[in-house]
């Protein structure tokens, strides 16, 4: 149906092991890029690096990685999983145009406190964008990396300290808007 009214691009979110819905699985993703494909539409993947809705009040880590305390284990975390996926979706000839490493990022990601920690997030930020550059070099594809924070007014200064941070090697900025929480109204 959206294919046919032009619409060109899918958008799939993806859990890590959500308990509490069938949707937003690797196998759901699957499906939907599939019947996307059929329709002739590129797919974007949103990788939460969540069992649930990651946003800029909630970043929670999922439970398969809630022990992990190191930095740098939490970060291989962050690249296998990325990795795993994007192999996997390869293998189905589904790979996606395009993968977002983490969703509304404003506070970073796999948070015990919703709080920006530059250091910290910064590593797991370029762990995921590795783990897209490293299946990309291995498949000969090229999905673009998208960085994604919510409401316009954060961009400026996000990406800013983002570059400040070391989080460089991205091609796309995403943006979600919701009018009535943003001061453009």
């Amino acid at each position: 149906l959206f294919s046919e009214h032009g619409t060109n691009l899918v958008r799939a979110r993806l859990w890590h092991n959500p308990t509490w819905t069938d949707y937003s699985t690797l196998a759901d993703v699957k499906k939907t890029f599939a019947r996307a494909k059929e329709a002739g539409m590129a797919t974007l993947l949103d990788i939460h690096y969540s069992d649930e809705w990651a946003d800029p009040g909630k970043q929670n880590i999922p439970a398969a990685w809630e022990k992990i305390e190191d930095e740098d284990e939490l970060a291989e975390a962050v690249y296998q999983y990325t990795h795993d996926v994007l192999s996997e979706l390869h293998r189905e000839g589904l790979m996606p145009a395009f993968v977002q490493v983490g969703n509304e990022t404003n506070s970073g990601m796999l948070k015990r406190k919703v709080k920006l920690d530059w250091p910290r997030d910064a590593k797991l930020f370029n762990a995921g964008i590795k783990a897209v550059r490293d299946v990309a070099k291995k498949t000969h594809t090229a999905p673009k990396v998208i960085l994604h924070v919510a409401q316009p007014e954060n961009t400026g200064w996000w990406f800013r300290e983002a570059q400040e941070n070391g989080v460089t090697d991205f091609d796309v900025i995403g943006i979600s808007y919701y009018a009535q929480w943003s001061e453009f109204s």
